[in-house]
């Protein structure tokens, strides 16, 4: 039975799930992931940029190995999600998703019943992320609408700023919270880090962060996941 974000995760705590971009190097990815552990991490996300699905099936079936409680989730990178449900098997914990389904103010009716088919029919119960506003999606033109159009849709409203590494205004997370009320989880997916969190923090569950705690690309940086991970718990 699909437990909800509120169920998986401490109740009224903010929730850190760093992000791990994968290459062809596995031992980098454990490495990552030990990184995540030892920062007292919720979870990780896995995602590869090179949009390779057997690569990311291959990494995430690796570290679930070795960390069989771990919260993984996954990010197909090109692909819809609805089939992202369909490529996971029953222990994947988040698929998170950048198909863009609400076009202006108006839901896309068919992605939304795609998506919603492929959770009922599929052997994953992975809570699913589902952007709205996000980057290098078409601009919505109103965002509180799309947002309760979405809601019924996914299990965490996902945002960003406007590109990998940059932050949203606390404007936009602050009309997300008070469009969608207090309950419903509200995740960010760019320009976290430590310097900047606690704007943040009044208005959001869950962040997945990557750049903000990372040496480069691939390789995540233990002093920022540690201190990121401090002060998101102690919000």
């Amino acid at each position: 039975m699909r437990k909800t974000f509120r169920q998986t995760f401490p109740e009224n705590g903010k929730v850190f799930l760093p992000v791990i971009h994968i290459n062809q190097d596995l031992d980098q990815t454990l490495i990552n992931t030990a990184i995540a552990s030892c920062a007292e991490a919720d979870g990780i996300f896995l995602i590869d940029h090179q949009a390779d699905t057997m690569r990311l099936q291959l990494h995430y079936s690796k570290v679930r190995s070795i960390y069989p409680n771990l919260w993984i989730g996954l990010n197909f990178l090109g692909q819809t999600a609805d089939r992202a449900f369909r490529l996971c098997d029953s222990h994947v914990n988040g698929v998170w998703a950048d198909e863009h389904f609400i076009n202006e103010t108006t839901i896309t009716q068919a992605a939304a019943e795609r998506i919603s088919r492929a959770r009922l029919l599929g052997d994953s119960d992975a809570i699913f992320f589902g952007s709205i506003g996000f980057k290098y999606q078409p601009l919505i033109g109103d965002l509180a609408q799309a947002c309760r159009l979405a809601l019924p849709y996914v299990d965490v409203l996902t945002t960003s700023g406007p590109a990998t590494g940059q932050a949203p205004d606390v404007s936009k997370m602050a009309l997300i919270r008070e469009t969608v009320g207090q309950n419903f989880p509200v995740a960010l997916a760019s320009g976290v880090m430590p310097e900047n969190v606690k704007s943040f923090l009044p208005f959001t569950d869950c962040f997945l962060v990557a750049t903000g705690i990372s040496k480069n690309f691939h390789e995540l940086d233990p002093i920022k996941t540690i201190e990121l991970s401090r002060l998101i718990h102690a919000g």
